[in-house]
Protein backbone atom coordinates (compact mmCIF):
# COMPACT_ATOMS: atom_id res chain seq x y z
CA UNK A 1 0.00 0.00 0.00
CA UNK A 2 1.24 3.37 -1.26
CA UNK A 3 0.43 6.06 1.70
CA UNK A 4 3.00 8.95 1.54
CA UNK A 5 6.00 10.59 -0.83
CA UNK A 6 9.24 11.85 0.27
CA UNK A 7 11.74 14.03 -1.89
CA UNK A 8 14.79 12.59 -1.53
CA UNK A 9 17.96 13.79 -3.68
CA UNK A 10 15.55 15.60 -6.07
CA UNK A 11 13.89 12.40 -7.03
CA UNK A 12 10.37 10.74 -5.41
CA UNK A 13 10.53 7.88 -3.42
CA UNK A 14 7.66 6.17 -2.52
CA UNK A 15 7.04 5.47 1.48
CA UNK A 16 5.37 1.94 2.19
CA UNK A 17 6.40 2.99 5.79
CA UNK A 18 3.95 6.04 6.83
CA UNK A 19 5.45 5.47 10.56
CA UNK A 20 8.70 6.32 9.37
CA UNK A 21 7.40 9.92 7.37
CA UNK A 22 5.62 10.65 10.79
CA UNK A 23 8.49 9.90 13.41
CA UNK A 24 10.41 12.15 10.77
CA UNK A 25 7.84 15.04 10.72
CA UNK A 26 7.66 14.74 14.75
CA UNK A 27 11.37 15.32 15.23
CA UNK A 28 10.91 18.11 12.65
CA UNK A 29 8.38 19.75 14.18
CA UNK A 30 9.14 19.45 17.91
CA UNK A 31 11.88 22.30 18.30
CA UNK A 32 9.32 24.63 16.53
CA UNK A 33 6.15 23.71 19.14
CA UNK A 34 9.16 24.63 22.52
CA UNK A 35 10.02 27.84 20.29
CA UNK A 36 6.41 28.51 20.58
CA UNK A 37 5.72 27.47 23.46
CA UNK A 38 8.60 29.18 25.17
CA UNK A 39 7.54 32.46 23.32
CA UNK A 40 3.89 32.09 25.06
CA UNK A 41 5.33 31.51 28.43
CA UNK A 42 7.81 34.49 28.68
CA UNK A 43 5.96 36.72 27.08
CA UNK A 44 4.96 39.85 29.19
CA UNK A 45 1.29 39.53 30.43
CA UNK A 46 -1.07 41.75 28.14
CA UNK A 47 -3.08 44.23 29.95
CA UNK A 48 -5.20 47.00 28.81
CA UNK A 49 -3.49 49.97 28.14
CA UNK A 50 -4.66 52.91 30.02
CA UNK A 51 -5.11 55.76 28.53
CA UNK A 52 -2.36 58.81 28.63
CA UNK A 53 -5.08 61.40 28.61
CA UNK A 54 -6.27 63.62 31.94
CA UNK A 55 -9.48 62.58 33.60
CA UNK A 56 -12.38 64.64 34.96
CA UNK A 57 -12.64 63.50 38.75
CA UNK A 58 -14.78 66.23 40.14
CA UNK A 59 -16.69 69.92 38.37
CA UNK A 60 -18.41 72.18 41.34
CA UNK A 61 -20.26 75.13 40.15
CA UNK A 62 -21.12 78.34 41.32
CA UNK A 63 -21.79 77.05 45.35
CA UNK A 64 -21.05 78.21 48.65
CA UNK A 65 -18.08 78.60 50.50
CA UNK A 66 -19.32 75.98 52.71
CA UNK A 67 -20.68 73.77 50.31
CA UNK A 68 -17.27 73.62 48.59
CA UNK A 69 -15.27 73.20 51.62
CA UNK A 70 -17.80 69.91 52.05
CA UNK A 71 -17.16 68.87 48.47
CA UNK A 72 -13.11 68.83 48.79
CA UNK A 73 -13.57 67.37 51.82
CA UNK A 74 -15.02 64.23 50.69
CA UNK A 75 -13.08 63.62 47.65
CA UNK A 76 -9.91 64.29 49.13
CA UNK A 77 -11.60 60.99 51.49
CA UNK A 78 -11.72 59.06 48.50
CA UNK A 79 -8.93 60.10 46.56
CA UNK A 80 -5.58 58.48 46.02
CA UNK A 81 -3.18 61.31 46.88
CA UNK A 82 -0.22 59.69 44.60
CA UNK A 83 -1.57 61.00 41.48
CA UNK A 84 -1.12 64.55 40.42
CA UNK A 85 -3.72 66.66 39.94
CA UNK A 86 -4.78 69.69 37.99
CA UNK A 87 -7.28 72.06 39.47
CA UNK A 88 -8.67 74.81 37.32
CA UNK A 89 -10.97 77.63 38.73
CA UNK A 90 -12.85 79.80 36.44
CA UNK A 91 -14.60 83.06 37.45
CA UNK A 92 -13.34 86.19 38.35
CA UNK A 93 -9.74 86.75 39.78
CA UNK A 94 -11.16 87.29 43.44
CA UNK A 95 -13.52 84.88 43.08
CA UNK A 96 -10.64 82.05 41.60
CA UNK A 97 -8.16 83.70 44.52
CA UNK A 98 -10.99 82.54 46.90
CA UNK A 99 -11.67 78.96 45.86
CA UNK A 100 -7.91 78.43 45.77
CA UNK A 101 -7.24 79.20 48.98
CA UNK A 102 -10.78 77.32 50.30
CA UNK A 103 -8.90 74.26 48.38
CA UNK A 104 -5.22 74.91 50.43
CA UNK A 105 -6.90 75.28 53.81
CA UNK A 106 -8.82 72.11 53.65
CA UNK A 107 -5.62 70.10 52.72
CA UNK A 108 -3.53 72.02 55.13
CA UNK A 109 -6.00 71.17 57.81
CA UNK A 110 -5.93 67.15 57.05
CA UNK A 111 -2.06 67.75 56.51
CA UNK A 112 -2.46 66.13 53.48
CA UNK A 113 0.38 65.53 50.74
CA UNK A 114 -0.69 66.09 47.33
CA UNK A 115 0.66 66.83 43.84
CA UNK A 116 -1.58 69.29 42.75
CA UNK A 117 -1.13 72.00 39.90
CA UNK A 118 -3.60 75.22 40.16
CA UNK A 119 -4.60 76.83 36.69
CA UNK A 120 -6.50 80.08 36.63
CA UNK A 121 -8.93 79.24 33.62
CA UNK A 122 -9.73 82.19 32.90
CA UNK A 123 -12.71 85.13 33.70
CA UNK A 124 -16.52 83.80 33.43
CA UNK A 125 -19.39 84.86 34.51
CA UNK A 126 -20.03 82.25 37.29
CA UNK A 127 -17.46 80.56 38.85
CA UNK A 128 -16.93 77.46 38.94
CA UNK A 129 -13.87 74.54 39.74
CA UNK A 130 -12.94 70.97 37.57
CA UNK A 131 -10.70 69.20 39.18
CA UNK A 132 -8.31 66.23 36.96
CA UNK A 133 -6.67 63.64 37.58
CA UNK A 134 -3.57 63.01 35.35
CA UNK A 135 -1.99 60.11 34.63
CA UNK A 136 1.22 59.43 34.47
CA UNK A 137 3.07 60.33 30.65
CA UNK A 138 -0.40 62.57 30.18
CA UNK A 139 -0.40 66.16 29.51
CA UNK A 140 -2.31 69.19 31.26
CA UNK A 141 -5.81 69.76 30.37
CA UNK A 142 -5.44 72.91 28.42
CA UNK A 143 -8.41 75.61 30.53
Amino acid sequence: MISNFQMCNSKVEIVRNSGNLKRKMSRALLPVFFLILGAIAFAPPVTAQEEKVPIKVLELGNISDKALTRAIEKFWDQYDRLTPLCIINYGADKEITRREEIITSVLAAHERETRMTFVRGGSKKDAYTVIWKIPSGADYPKP
